[in-house]
């Protein structure tokens, strides 16, 4: 496993590891990684690799030993050799719309790639018709696969002579008697986990379009987020391996179903000045994206938020009142009454509306305890109020739990607030999900992660080991700015870290918008919540060759930078909710954010002609002019006075291009320098005949701008003038001479 260590190393230094990793992708990736590096050449038979288990930017599986048999032939020569037989599901909740989406995927995918669409057939084909077969069936079980065994989540992918067997579990998950008897109109009701399902099946269907079709899913756009790759057939080669997901909770809001809300929740206070998306044309759906990278839970809890029916006239938190309104209330639905919104056919949900309980929200004598910081002042009084109302379940429903979020002003576990706090004991019957304050890339800030860290052993102590889920965001601190917050090896670490204790994450993303300005990151946390010990690295590479084509090297350098500056350890977060003017300042300083602007200029120019890149890069970078205009007022506002200078001048439209030495002056470094009023020069020299009289230069530079502007026509039959400005109107001159 790959250690980060982008904080501790130099860019160049940085540039020459990504180089050498990309340099053992290309030569251990096969047909499918080769012809992708190669910029998507059609391969003559596509079996991803030498080894398809063994792919770098894919999670390792637990490989078993495979039967010896010839290849079984999926397509030869963009004709379909193999059918597709779906065995009925073995039991309820073990297919859903995760299912439905990948099984479309299947048949979708393997045409876009060979040409071919394999039929679907209602009746399981002879033994001599290659056939991929999904789900648990007789002849799954003839070829040694227990279905009902494995874990939840768990698939097998197993081949046989002429079959290729992907099948998930059957276990039957906890409440699905439950669930079932619930109306909900198709959808999952208030205060359980939304697309709960042992969805095994969907799962291997991705895993082996990923493994030995080649497809990866980076984006919510078809059009732009999915990697398919070309060849004229495809055989799948013998193999044996099994996995389930390492977290069982992984959901990800919001769920975007219409392409035209691309901005989500554009109201939100947070996201108000946000650049509007640019989508693609053709693009018809978004909200398939996430079961693509198995996103769902066989975790059977989940948090109603805002449940708490605290009333402060009649049922103040820790009153008698509120402990038997809740629990009569429960009672009631649970012998056949409506349905509350605080109870759910298993539990009782204590989550309070979305403001911090203050001290006249509780009884007089718990109202007293509520003293602290923003994340503590109500810990002890709510785990006191919370201990008591579980205690009250478990004595009246031993089977019955209690669900609850650590949110808000009480996210602390009790036993690290001192006093009362220590003393509080909870029974077995308390589900827990705790709030990760500030988000995942607000643990850029160490002391924020040290407190996070130590918050989740402390909860897992009071829960006698017992595992619980995490409330997450995405947004934050995106929200607060336009600027990249890029963590994948922060999102990698932390699920490493707290595998013991956690079960998975809900991630709340508030705004659809975040999902372009953070892919890679999000892709990457998405992928560790169902393994975290994938190589985030090799993951990063191959995500920048197949994206980006013949900038994939330049791409990869400006998203290294981007991870480097976030994931550098920096305290002050936070003033008054928004990025401190200084620590912005400090993580993006005008000569690195120049160093962004000329890599950016590169990409551009290098997928110049390549449409679906351009559009992809335009698609991940479209809040980039709005960071630099950012950058600027943070600059100004930190009293930090931007490097100016122009870094390269050229006239890349001669043929051959002609590149200026650029010639900073410093005292004494040419004999004529008092009688050269600008003092700093340019000189050009071009072929023989070449008319300069609108010549247009390409010019990169450091500051905010440069004018003229960059390839506005110029004469150059005497010298010009060009001004460079930072953010405070400082400015240099050069004087450009062309010879």
């Amino acid at each position: 496993m790959m250690t980060h260590t982008s904080g501790r190393k130099s860019i160049g230094a940085l540039h020459d590891a990504r180089t050498a990793r990309v340099q053992r992708l290309t030569q251990t990736a096969g047909a499918i990684a080769l012809c992708l590096l190669a910029g998507h050449a059609r391969a003559k038979v596509a079996v991803s690799s030498p080894d398809p288990l063994q792919q770098p930017d894919l999670a390792p599986v637990e490989v078993k030993a495979a039967p010896s048999h010839a290849p079984v032939e999926l397509v030869r020569k963009g004709q379909a050799r193999a059918v597709v037989y779906v065995a009925p599901p073995a039991v309820t909740n073990q297919r859903g719309q995760a299912f439905e989406t990948l099984l479309g995927e299947l048949v979708e995918v393997i045409e876009l790639s060979t040409g071919a669409r394999l039929p679907m057939v209602e009746e399981m084909p002879g033994p001599e018709q290659p056939a991929i077969v999904i789900g648990d069936c007789a002849a799954a079980r003839a070829a040694g696969i227990a279905a009902d065994a494995l874990p939840y989540e768990g698939f097998v992918v197993k081949t046989e002579p002429n079959r290729v067997f992907l099948v998930g579990s059957t276990k039957e998950l906890p409440y699905t008697k439950e669930r079932a008897e619930l109306k909900t109109d198709g959808h999952a009701p208030d205060g359980w986990p939304r697309f709960y399902g042992n969805e095994g099946d969907a799962w291997a269907v991705a895993d082996f379009l990923e493994r030995f079709v080649g497809v990866r899913w980076y984006w919510p756009t078809e059009t732009l987020g999915r990697s398919i790759v070309k060849t004229e057939s495809l055989a799948v080669p013998p193999a044996h391996y099994r996995d389930a997901p390492v977290f069982r909770y992984r959901e990800h809001w919001p769920w975007p179903e219409d392409p035209r809300n691309v901005r989500g929740h554009g109201s939100r206070w947070f996201d108000r000045q946000s650049p509007e998306l640019p989508l693609p044309e053709g693009v018809e759906r978004l909200g398939s994206h996430l079961y693509l990278l198995r996103h769902g839970t066989s975790w059977p809890y989940r948090i109603q938020v805002h449940s708490m029916p605290h009333n402060r006239e009649e049922r103040l938190l820790g009153s008698e009142e509120l402990k038997n309104f809740m629990l009569d209330t429960a009672e009631e639905y649970w012998e056949g009454g409506e349905k509350p919104w605080f109870v759910t056919p298993d539990s009782l949900h204590v989550s309070f509306r979305d403001r911090l309980p203050g001290p006249q929200d509780f009884v007089p004598e718990l109202g007293e305890m509520v003293r602290g910081g923003p994340r503590t002042a109500a810990t002890v009084p709510m785990a006191i109020f919370l201990a008591d109302l579980c205690q009250a379940v478990k004595d009246r429903w031993p089977d019955k739990k209690v669900v609850y979020l650590a949110y808000q002003n009480y996210t602390l576990a009790p036993k690290l607030a001192g006093g009362r706090g220590a003393q509080v004991q909870f029974p077995d019957n308390l589900e827990l999900m705790m709030m990760n304050t500030d988000g995942m890339g607000g643990m850029k800030d160490p002391k924020r992660r040290s407190w996070n860290m130590r918050n989740i052993g402390a909860w897992s102590e009071m829960l006698g080991g017992r595992k619980f889920t995490i409330y997450d965001y995405s947004c934050f601190p995106m929200g607060w700015t336009h600027a990249p917050i890029q963590f994948p090896h922060m999102a990698q670490e932390f699920l490493l870290k707290n595998r013991e204790y956690i079960e998975g994450s809900f991630i709340d993303g508030y705004f659809f918008p975040n999902w372009a300005r953070t892919v890679p990151s999000m892709y990457v946390w998405m992928k560790s919540l169902w393994n975290p010990a994938i190589d985030v690295d090799a993951l990063l590479d191959a995500w920048c060759a197949r994206m980006f084509g013949a900038a994939a090297d330049t791409v990869g350098r400006l998203l290294q930078l981007m991870v480097k500056r976030w994931e550098e350890p920096l305290s002050g977060l936070y003033h008054d909710g928004r990025l401190r003017a200084a620590y912005f300042s400090a993580t993006w300083p005008p000569e690195v954010v120049a160093e962004m602007r000329r890599l950016r200029r590169q990409a551009l120019a290098e997928m110049a002609g390549d449409e679906t890149a351009s559009k992809r890069f335009e698609y991940w970078m479209f809040s980039f002019d709005a960071f630099l205009e950012e950058a600027e007022v943070a600059w100004e506002q930190a009293g930090v006075i931007p490097e100016k200078k122009i870094t390269a001048f050229a006239f890349d439209e001669l043929d051959p291009p002609a590149a200026g030495e650029v010639r900073e002056f410093t005292e004494g470094w040419f004999e004529d320098a008092p009688k050269w009023p600008y003092k700093n020069e340019i000189l050009v020299d071009v072929p023989a005949g070449t008319d300069v009289t609108a010549l247009r230069p390409t010019i990169e530079f450091l500051g905010a701008e440069v004018a003229p502007a960059p390839g506005k026509p110029q004469d150059f039959t005497r010298p010009v003038t060009y001004t460079v400005t930072c953010a405070k109107g400082y400015v240099k001159q050069y004087a450009v001479r062309v010879y």
